[in-house]
């Protein structure tokens, strides 16, 4: 008979990279479900709650956790243990007034403590910009969600947005230059912060790369990789 579907279990030494575990401890790991992050970029929730909140011991407790709706992602209880938890995700045990926000550092998801109160908003990048009828803009943002606004004018893509969750209403603009202050998600400086310097144009269709200064040092890095934030933004506690 044909085969219907594809597999709930994934294999631990195909795991994503972005996941920190022992590939040859066990054979099988959870699947993340279909969701706002790409598999390759993304940890299920259960994996979240056990291996890096330590608010359970195994699967089947993290299970019970996350069934019970005492964890909320970006504002909403979620009870899919398997629901996906990528880049700028804020992670909230609202009964213990704990936040998080998902980051990468060194190119693997990791969770940074965030004030309890800035669980009402997050960074989003703009990673698309479509107009639509009646003057109105749609903006697509790096998890999926979109917003749409009158005042196209001033946004574009590559800035950021600091959006209230979950009604999704804009309460701030972050600008993609000079000067601006950068999160490194991807590539080998996966995890540095640093100001933005200088755009540095390349010719054809390759993709343009970007140079950041912190003090003394000097970055370059592919200008899709920069997610602008404020100076408030840590990647580690």
């Amino acid at each position: 008979m044909a085969k219907h579907g594809g597999s709930r279990h994934l294999k631990r030494i195909s795991a994503p990279f972005v996941i920190s575990i022992a590939r040859k401890k066990m054979l099988w790991l959870k699947k993340a479900s279909p969701g706002p992050h790409a598999k390759k970029a993304s940890a299920p929730l259960a994996y979240m709650v056990r291996d890096f909140l330590h608010l359970a011991v195994d699967f089947r407790e993290a299970k019970h956790l996350i069934k019970n709706g005492e964890i909320a992602v970006d504002g909403v209880p979620v009870r899919d243990e398997k629901r996906p938890v990528g880049l700028m995700d804020v992670v909230s045990i609202p009964k213990l007034k704990q936040a998080f926000r998902t980051v990468f550092v060194n190119r693997k998801l990791s969770l940074v403590p965030i004030p309890f109160e800035q669980v009402s908003w997050k960074y989003c990048k703009i990673v698309d910009k479509r107009v639509l009828k009646k003057g109105k803009t749609q903006l697509v943002f790096h998890d999926g969600r979109t917003v749409v606004t009158d005042k196209g004018g001033d946004f574009k893509p590559g800035d950021s947005v600091k959006l209230s969750i979950p009604k999704q209403a804009v309460k701030a603009i972050l600008k993609r230059e000079k000067g601006a202050f950068c999160y490194i998600p991807f590539g080998k400086h996966s995890g540095e912060l640093a100001k933005l310097a200088e755009i540095l144009e390349r010719k054809g269709s390759e993709s343009n790369n970007a140079l950041l200064k912190e003090g003394e040092k000097e970055l370059i890095t592919l200008q899709d990789y920069l997610f602008v934030v404020d100076e408030n933004f840590k990647t580690k506690a």
